[in-house]
């Protein structure tokens, strides 16, 4: 079953909700991310993507970029229907990392399962059941494994929930306001205190995801990067 109603602001936004239990193929259980093997093959994975997009070879990309874009896909990923319930005011389970599951995908937004444990609504829930049970897990296992600094990854994490609340303003613009009302309350989070920029379209993050040291110029910047505007 789809959640209702998140679909209309894109794909990074649906969500399945399925019954408690186990994930069976094709379906992998997120949790699996905390443990170092699972998020090390997908920060590989992720190097042979972008080596792929250069031409380069995997060993040519660093490995804080690609654990960076690692970090940065999967939590925009959890970002955008957590935002995107808050401003529907969607009754759902809490985003654990325990009752997730997901699509092992590269390439865009890979299918993403809750299943119903317990029920939490509006920005509070948005709050306390991302940040707290799935992007800080997620965010800390990457650091660990990888050794990225923590003001680059959380730096995508404001990244992420700015963009998920710009989409929801452009499918809908009636939305706008409360997207970015709730967009504003997760950035006022202690973990999020460097990335002061106010939400919308003319964000500016306080850090950089490291893309641009695929091509050494820092014109090859993501439009909210803090080097936006320098050489």
């Amino acid at each position: 079953m789809i959640a209702a109603g998140l679909e209309r602001f894109g794909p990074f936004f649906t969500l399945e909700l399925h019954p408690p239990g186990s994930f069976v193929e094709p379906w992998r259980p997120m949790a699996e991310l905390v443990d170092s093997g699972a998020v090390g093959k997908r920060i590989t994975a992720v190097a042979h993507g972008l080596a792929a997009a250069g031409p380069i070879t995997p060993d040519a990309v660093p490995s804080a970029v690609s654990a960076s874009v690692a970090q940065l896909g999967l939590v925009a990923r959890l970002a955008a229907p957590a935002v995107g319930a808050a401003v529907l005011d969607l009754k759902l389970p809490r985003f654990r990392l325990s009752a997730l599951g997901w699509q092992d995908r590269l390439g865009g937004g890979f299918p993403l399962a809750l299943t119903s444990e317990d029920s939490g609504s509006s920005e509070s829930w948005a709050v306390a059941c991302i940040l707290d049970d799935a992007v800080e897990p997620i965010t800390t296992a990457v650091r660990d494994y990888a050794g990225v600094s923590e003001r680059v990854l959380w730096g995508n994490v404001a990244s992420s929930i700015n963009s998920a609340a710009v989409l929801i303003g452009r499918s809908a613009p009636a939305l706008a306001d409360r997207a970015f009302t709730i967009a504003q309350e997760l950035l006022r989070d202690t973990r999020l205190a460097d990335e002061t920029g106010e939400p919308g379209p003319g964000f500016r993050r306080h850090s950089c995801c490291l893309i641009y040291q695929l091509s050494g110029s820092t014109e090859a910047v993501c439009g909210d990067c803090v080097l936006g505007g320098r050489d």
